[in-house]
């Protein structure tokens, strides 16, 4: 459940005294999680407060400690909003390109591979690119052509052969003209 996301942000605000942004499903791989103790450690089911309170801590530590946390440029908002057709499998889903500042965020109706991710993130122009996955709707997995080369459940899922070509090329045209 999301409910431990106030309180995790509250802590992480009032300790950094900055503004934290959370964005579930971009945060990346932080290794939050593993420096939680699990239900069995603890000897207890904590609750969503306290779940917030130690990632929070977690949070904490990783910015004071690594070095994949940094200040960012907030600065105006600008968006694009794209209808995105997959007309083989009968689905459409819209695709948010967003910036403000240093920052995007790439919007997805499906979950992306990371090689896609990947993709977006070593091509866009700004500083940082925040990528979500299941936004403005759920169409499953969206694997690329080399995953469709090697078979497997994701790829039975939704879209075909080219669909996660496609997007990530979409995203990336809109993140030029949001960087213009």
């Amino acid at each position: 459940a999301s409910d431990w996301i106030g309180p995790m942000r509250r802590m992480v605000e009032q300790e950094l005294g900055c503004h934290y942004f959370y964005m579930q499903g971009c945060a990346g791989n932080l290794a939050t999680m593993s420096r939680i103790l699990s239900d069995m450690e603890l000897g207890y089911r904590p609750s969503e407060d306290q779940v917030g309170y130690m990632v929070a801590d977690a949070v904490i530590k990783a910015y004071r400690t690594e070095s994949t946390f940094r200040p960012v440029n907030g600065g105006k908002v600008r968006a694009i909003q794209q209808t995105f057709c997959e007309p083989e499998k009968e689905w459409e889903g819209e695709l948010d390109t967003l910036s403000f500042g240093d920052v995007s965020v790439c919007t997805f109706p499906v979950e992306m591979f990371d090689t896609s991710g990947k993709q977006i993130k070593a091509a866009t122009p700004f500083e940082m690119a925040l990528l979500m996955d299941y936004s403005n709707g759920i169409h499953g997995y969206c694997p690329d052509k080399q995953a469709y080369e090697n078979g497997g459940y994701e790829v039975s899922s939704r879209g075909v052969s080219g669909t996660a070509e496609r997007i990530v090329q979409t995203h990336l045209d809109a993140l030029q003209t949001l960087y213009a």
